[in-house]
């Protein structure tokens, strides 16, 4: 966040690191959500390595998002960067359960 504050001193909300850390907090604040309506008898289930997981897919969610701003949904990359994205859903899925 001090990031964004930092850059939004000298830079527009249309600055491509804007727009990248924008969705990295989009994404951070989405998953907040889903483990703020876990009860308390599944709060043995959040775990560092959970948290590190999270914070990874939101890297590669951000990734994903930029390269579909430069490629088409068929590119080999983006492709590539969605099944990411899946992989680490699914993921953190089986973990909550």
């Amino acid at each position: 966040m001090s990031d964004l504050a930092a850059l939004l001193q000298d830079y527009t909300d249309d600055f491509p690191r804007v727009k990248e850390l924008k969705i990295g907090i989009e994404v951070l604040r989405r998953e907040t959500l889903r483990l703020a309506v876990l009860k308390p008898a599944e709060a043995a289930r959040l775990t560092s390595a959970l948290g590190k997981l999270i914070v990874r897919k939101a890297d590669v969610e951000v990734e994903f998002w930029r390269l579909q701003q430069s490629y088409s949904d068929g590119h080999p990359d983006v492709k590539r960067a969605k099944k990411r994205v899946e992989i680490f859903e699914n993921a953190i899925k089986e973990i909550l359960g």
